[in-house]
């Protein structure tokens, strides 16, 4: 059940801010959200997403392939919408 809610809600994400074709333009999402996205090499994480009073950052490995920041860039805009409370 839950599964399908998050499913539901990502559709209707995707058709509000008009992302129908693939792949996903994901840094494109993020901003119209408002997120900011940074990239550093590190080897500490992948990725992880910071809020401060009304910003959120997304922070991305520029060590990594371009499909693992893609898939974390998507990871971290999940987290966003999800838990906005945290």
């Amino acid at each position: 059940m839950l599964n399908r809610q998050i499913e539901a809600r990502a559709e209707q994400l995707l058709k509000t801010l008009g992302a129908s074709s693939i792949p996903i333009p994901v840094e494109k999402l993020a901003a119209k959200l408002g997120l900011r996205i940074s990239k550093a090499p590190t080897d500490d994480f992948s990725g992880l997403l910071l809020r401060k009073d009304r910003i959120a950052l997304i922070g991305v490995n520029s060590k990594d392939s371009p499909t693992r920041q893609r898939f974390t860039i998507a990871h971290e805009i999940a987290h966003f919408l999800l838990h906005p409370r945290q």
